[in-house]
């Protein structure tokens, strides 16, 4: 017998609704404390929600002044950024 799947979503350790707290962004800006929403993951778009991450990522694609190739230089560049940060020390 399978085990049934938990409701709360989970993506990359992080859990539905966990709190992300307010944090100092530099230059006198602070972001508020967040609750983190999964609910973009689901497949498709709603109304609520708007387009689905796919149809998200595809518009960014098929810009003319993004295209897959900055695009992807974009993503390589935050996710050194962020490799970055989470290597330092708090």
């Amino acid at each position: 017998m399978r085990a049934r799947p938990t409701a709360t979503r989970y993506a990359r350790g992080i859990f539905e609704g966990e709190l992300i707290p307010a944090t100092n962004l530099g230059g006198g800006v602070i972001a508020p404390a967040a609750n983190i929403d999964l609910s973009y993951m689901e497949l498709g778009g709603s109304d609520e929600r708007g387009p689905s991450w796919l149809a998200r990522i595809l518009n960014l694609r098929d810009r003319e002044d993004l295209g897959p190739f900055r695009l992807t230089l974009l993503e390589a560049l935050l996710k050194a950024a962020d490799e970055r940060a989470s290597g330092a020390e708090p």
